[in-house]
């Protein structure tokens, strides 16, 4: 009996040894946002029994088998502080040539941090093995290197849904006919002028990302192989990526064409187990019998630094709803006029968002639409009310607004009776709660869940060095003959010499006959 259990055990630790991977994750972005999604990524990837090292500018405050930590100080002391101090709103309203250099400055500069931090250095000095390399897709594919720096298959993830960056990597450009651009903020039903701004943004980025944000990378690349001889061009890198997974569902995001290796995982970050709220919000949201309202502008979006005209527009935004408790995300006090008593009103700087979305009194959620946000918005199933500042919060809202679930009111047009009537219109008409709901559940009616389909796809590739089969030859194509301009510009030739050459015989074959004529009269 004694042998039966040792052989059972040696088996179950020579199976685990066999099936477990060294990985390696890059998350370089000093955004915590673009950070859960990296960590959920690699945590489940860990407790699914794989040995991850995460380079990061957040450390998780309780340790977790099988999960270690990288810190990248540079990202801490340069980039933090950036995000910590910046108003966003001021990035508001912008047009897409500004919005696009401004994503490649601050991405540059989180590569740059993350590159120059000593921590980082030091790790590439160590004589590591990685199976598997796990790199953010956030204008930062200076680090898409590291794979072949460690001789592995690299796997992009993009914290976004579908974009330039992700297309370019797997060879399939995005359809500006009813694709929105994530820096333009359409749905995917746009008017002629707005397919018109949308190719524009397209076609910007094509040349800006060769002009501009290239020549960065490239030197970044090279700072990170500098104690190399064997460095790879930067196309070879692009070239190499088997695999991306991007944070989008159809239920949220724009259905499209994707390639087979850009695969969806949107709601990767959603707690499966629920966790329990604090006990002041549990008998808050316990005793909201008229329901409750929660108001939250995320993370980057300081509502205490505002202008007060629109401080005062959102105080006054809940004044024909006195019965339903709100809840409000703030640094400091914030006082509704309309609900004046403290049972009404609860203030805090952070809040359990996924667990107070879950709660069955909780009718509507006024969010930026930041894309966690909408994703958590549709994974509980409650209508919202949407005040996009910047970036992608537009294209969220734009398509949350078409898909039926949510009213929109931008932050330039924000004024007390937009924001009133929207929120009247979101909790009014039973629509928004009713396609909510139904959203939520085609959400949850998928095969595999997110965190099902990342382990599967980071084994298959780790297992195979690679996904070959998956890979499109579209991304060694030149652009000519990506886009057939090459066979256009041959079919054109054709037809134009055809047309010519007939223009010239039948011109010729009048003068004949013109001539002809001109000798019969002469000779009558």
């Amino acid at each position: 009996m004694r042998v039966k259990t040792l052989m059972l055990l040696v088996l179950c630790v020579t199976s685990s040894t066999v099936n477990s991977y060294n990985i390696l994750g890059v998350l370089q972005s000093a955004s915590k946002s673009h950070y859960i999604i990296g960590h959920a990524i690699m945590k489940a990837l860990a407790q699914d029994g794989h040995h991850v090292t995460v380079l990061t500018p957040f450390i998780e405050k309780h340790p977790i088998p099988n999960y270690e930590e990288v810190y990248l100080e540079r990202s801490v002391s340069d980039g933090l502080k950036e995000v910590r101090s910046g108003n966003y709103v001021n990035y508001n309203n912008l047009h897409f040539w500004d919005l696009a250099k401004a994503t490649y400055d601050v991405s540059t500069n989180w590569t740059r941090s993350a590159i120059r931090s000593e921590n980082f250095q030091n790790f590439l000095l160590q004589n590591r093995h990685f199976d598997v390399v796990i790199v953010e897709v956030f204008v930062g594919d200076a680090l898409l290197s590291l794979g072949q720096y460690y001789n592995a298959p690299v796997i992009g993830f993009s914290t976004t849904v579908p974009s330039k960056w992700t297309s370019d990597l797997v060879g399939l450009s995005p359809f500006a006919s009813h694709v929105p651009n994530i820096l333009c903020g359409f749905s995917d039903k746009m008017n002629f002028w707005q397919r018109v701004y949308n190719s524009l943004s397209y076609w910007y980025e094509d040349i800006a990302t060769e002009l501009y944000y290239r020549p960065k990378q490239q030197k970044f690349m090279e700072a990170i192989w500098w104690n190399r001889t064997d460095v790879p061009t930067f196309n070879e890198v692009l070239q190499n990526v088997p695999l991306v997974f991007v944070n989008s569902h159809v239920t949220y995001a724009t259905p499209q064409p994707l390639a087979p290796n850009l695969i969806e995982i949107g709601g990767i970050h959603v707690n499966e187990t629920a966790i329990s709220l604090n006990e002041d919000v549990q008998t808050f949201l316990n005793g909201a019998k008229d329901g409750a309202i929660f108001f939250s502008l995320g993370s980057n979006i300081k509502l205490s630094k505002i202008p007060s005209r629109q401080k005062a527009i959102i105080a006054n935004a809940f004044a024909e709803f006195p019965k339903m408790k709100i809840l409000i995300k703030n640094e400091g006090h914030f006082p509704i006029p309309s609900h004046n008593s403290s049972d009404m009103v609860l203030v805090r700087d952070w809040f359990n968002q996924q667990e107070i979305l879950a709660h069955p009194n909780l009718k509507l959620f006024c969010t930026h639409g930041g894309l966690l946000s909408t994703i958590e918005t549709v994974y509980y199933g409650k209508p919202a009310v949407g005040i996009p500042v910047l970036y992608d919060q537009y294209l969220n809202m734009a398509l949350a607004e078409s898909k039926g679930y949510a009213v929109t009111v931008s932050y330039e047009q924000l004024d007390e009776q937009n924001l009133k009537s929207s929120i009247r219109s979101a909790l009014k008409n039973p629509s928004y709660a009713r396609t909510a709901k139904l959203l939520s559940e085609q959400f949850h009616g998928q095969l595999n869940t997110p965190m099902k389909t990342v382990i599967h796809w980071v084994k298959h590739v780790a297992k195979y060095k690679g996904a070959s089969q998956l890979r499109s030859t579209g991304i060694d194509m030149p652009f000519y003959i990506y886009y057939n301009l090459d066979c256009y510009a041959f079919l054109i030739f054709i037809c134009t010499s055809a047309i010519f050459i007939a223009y010239k015989l039948i011109k010729t074959a009048f003068r004949a006959l013109s001539h002809q004529a001109s000798i019969k009269i002469k000779t009558s």
